[in-house]
């Protein structure tokens, strides 16, 4: 049996992997963040959010949630994991979050999908740049002020650009800052702790329908912004698969959050000596070029 659990009791939804637990108010499906908990190094945050974490899109009366938990056997690329669906609709969008546990990781991954169809009035939620509760795909309500966020934003395509990462920070404020990346660290800096959030797409310049960033931050609440999905894209048929977005805890330091990073990143892959180190070499650039 698979080290982590899930469980739904009463309003409250709890997800842990033996080293990250969330919990979340069920509210029908529609997950707010109620708290994150580094469970080996004892400490955690309780989130202060009254908006549901994931954008609500479309029209119409909600269904009830429903929670969904399969073990994910390994396979001789993907390590074992336990898998929380957790599928909701609203009016004729139907949308899912696939929450992914891997034992012992400091990280819970998740990804969505829609189905259905967007109404033509709200389908500007989907790709356009909204700083309120209609946009994000994830949501912290982060307590106290002192906060700094570093934004890592990585770029491809060598034969037009020689920087292939670039960084950005400052210290949370008032007032809203918008960064493009690919990858978020906010740290508490009067603790010398953190978190990480990690969004699962391309960079910037060939993200899908982009909203002009990919997160969102001032004091009191942080957001990860832009599915790379347009009204065009969603189909009764078939789930179209958005972007996804991992959050995770970190530990002090700079070695504290790359190590942290990287333990997720282990755990999506299984390593094998023989088949995985390599070097690839393309003397004619990149994408085809």
């Amino acid at each position: 049996m698979i080290d982590c659990r899930v469980l739904l009791q009463g309003d409250i939804l709890t997800l842990e992997t033996g080293w990250i637990r969330r919990q979340y108010r069920w509210n029908n499906g529609r997950l707010i963040s109620l708290r994150i908990e580094d469970v080996v190094r004892g400490h955690g945050w309780g989130l202060a959010g009254e908006a549901p974490d994931l954008a609500w899109i479309g029209d119409g009366a909600g269904t009830t949630g429903l929670l969904q938990v399969t073990e994910q056997a390994a396979t001789s690329t993907t390590p074992g994991h336990v898998r929380a669906e957790v599928l909701t609709s609203r009016g004729d969008l139907e949308i899912k979050r696939l929450f992914r546990l891997y034992p012992n990781c400091p990280a819970i991954a998740c990804d969505i999908y829609l189905r259905g169809t967007v109404p033509a009035t709200r389908a500007p939620g989907l790709v356009a740049l909204a700083l309120g509760p209609g946009a994000a795909m994830e949501r912290l309500a982060l307590p106290g002020v002192h906060w700094r966020a570093r934004a890592v934003e990585f770029f491809d395509v060598t034969d037009h650009n020689n920087t292939l990462v670039r960084e950005e920070q400052l210290l949370l404020y008032r007032a809203e800052h918008a960064f493009s990346g690919n990858l978020l660290f906010l740290d508490e800096v009067l603790e010398d702790r953190g978190l990480f959030i990690l969004k699962e797409s391309p960079a910037a310049h060939a993200h899908l329908a982009y909203p002009g960033c990919d997160f969102v931050v001032k004091i009191g609440e942080v957001s990860a912004v832009g599915l790379g999905v347009g009204p065009g894209d969603v189909s009764p048929g078939a789930w179209t698969r958005a972007y996804g977005v991992v959050t995770g805890v970190t530990g002090s330091g700079e070695l504290g959050r790359l190590e942290a990073v990287r333990a997720y990143q282990e755990q999506i892959r299984s390593h094998a000596p023989g088949r995985d180190e390599m070097v690839l070499m393309n003397t004619w650039g990149d994408r085809g070029q």
